[in-house]
């Protein structure tokens, strides 16, 4: 018997969610949810992520579903607990679970802008671990070029200087790709010869 579980993003990035629940369990049916029409949803305050994740709720809520996979840090960092409390199904979330895989003592985080500021990667990390550095960078324009028709590598490469920059100078152990879009970030069409 499958499981159905239901993923949702703002566009794209849930994809590599979605690819490596996959690789990893065979006996899952999924319905998707990209929500472009109001994609990014990283420069969006946490009161419209809120609304957004009622939204969500009622997309979802006469689908049958087993879970949920918030592939969303925005909505997670945001809205968790409206998620939890409408579906009251089991909702498997990005950050707690990458909150109990850290193993290093300085850590980076890249995310959007929502995301960074609602701290609550860092209040995930340390309510698990203890005596660590943890440095968050906002990323303000990565979701909306990956998310373009033709990725411009350039302007990709500079963006990931520009955030990358401030972290390294922390001399981080472990970085965290705090959305789910940035895994498509070309790592190697990216020039490191500065790091």
């Amino acid at each position: 018997m499958k499981i159905k579980v239901g993923i949702f993003d703002s566009g794209i990035g849930g994809f590599t969610i979605l690819n490596s629940l996959l690789k990893t369990r065979k006996d899952v049916d999924v319905i998707y949810l990209a929500d472009t029409k109001r994609i990014p949803f990283g420069n969006k305050n946490c009161k419209e992520i809120r609304v957004i994740a009622e939204e969500i709720c009622s997309f979802f809520e006469d689908k049958s579903l087993d879970a949920i996979l918030i592939a969303c840090n925005t909505t997670n960092a945001c809205a968790l607990d409206i998620l939890e409390n409408n579906l009251r199904i089991p909702c498997f979330d990005l950050i707690n679970s990458v909150s109990e895989i850290v193993n290093k003592k300085i850590i980076g985080v890249l995310a959007t802008q929502t995301t960074t500021r609602s701290s609550f990667y860092k209040n995930a990390i340390n309510s698990k671990k203890e005596n660590l550095k943890i440095f968050q960078q906002e990323c303000p324009e990565f979701v909306s070029e990956i998310e373009k028709d033709k990725i411009n590598f350039n302007k990709l490469n500079y963006l990931a200087d520009l955030y990358l920059r401030p972290l390294l100078n922390e001399n981080i152990e472990e970085l965290i790709l705090g959305c789910s879009h940035y895994p498509f970030l070309p790592k190697n069409r990216f020039k490191y010869k500065n790091y």
